[in-house]
């Protein structure tokens, strides 16, 4: 490939692992959780805006501006609403600010094999990571996708830090997929 012009723009690995039904999930008494709704779109932008910005995602694949977060964050609301619940998805907010902290988006997108659900997008602002937020927004996905799917898949940017707490949480290795362009 190389002598033909192209070069890698980045490398990202599928992973999976069953769902399951997690029956405590202890959550910190000043936060505030949230199935999300579509009048959260421009909270959930403004999130990933500033959750992703300087992470390996915007160093691969260029900065986002604020209204293309917010069109990310729209779009993957409703792919996961038109196809089920929205169950699988959280908001968390601090309940001292109001402030919106982390999210995750979870369900089924229908561009999985074998009704699998997905985790498309895991965000926690910098201030608030290494709280267990992440670890305990995922156990709320894998427990309500339960309900509608035996498996649960996402992708990760290979060199990505949360690819190790996917491994953490039970998330197997699978395919590496690699983007290229052609120069």
């Amino acid at each position: 490939m190389y002598k033909l012009g192209y070069r890698i723009k980045c490398e990202r690995r599928v992973m999976i692992r069953p769902t399951e039904m997690f029956d405590n999930i202890d959550w910190n008494n000043d936060l505030t959780i949230k199935t999300p709704a579509i009048s959260d779109i421009p909270q959930i932008g403004k999130l990933f805006f500033e959750s992703y910005s300087g992470g390996i995602d915007y160093e691969v694949f260029g900065h986002q501006s604020l209204e293309e977060a917010t069109i990310n964050a729209e779009k993957v609301l409703n792919t996961y609403k038109s196809n089920n619940i929205l169950d699988g998805s959280t908001l968390v907010f601090d309940k001292n600010t109001n402030e919106l902290i982390a999210a995750c988006m979870a369900g089924i997108s229908g561009y999985c094999d074998n009704d699998f659900s997905e985790i498309g997008e895991v965000a926690v602002k910098p201030a608030y990571r290494k709280l267990g937020i992440a670890s305990n927004m995922i156990k709320k996905a894998l427990t309500n996708l339960k309900k509608i799917s035996p498996a649960t898949i996402l992708c990760v940017t290979i060199g990505n830090p949360a690819e190790g707490l996917y491994h953490k949480m039970g998330f197997f290795s699978g395919v590496k997929f690699t983007n290229m362009y052609l120069r």
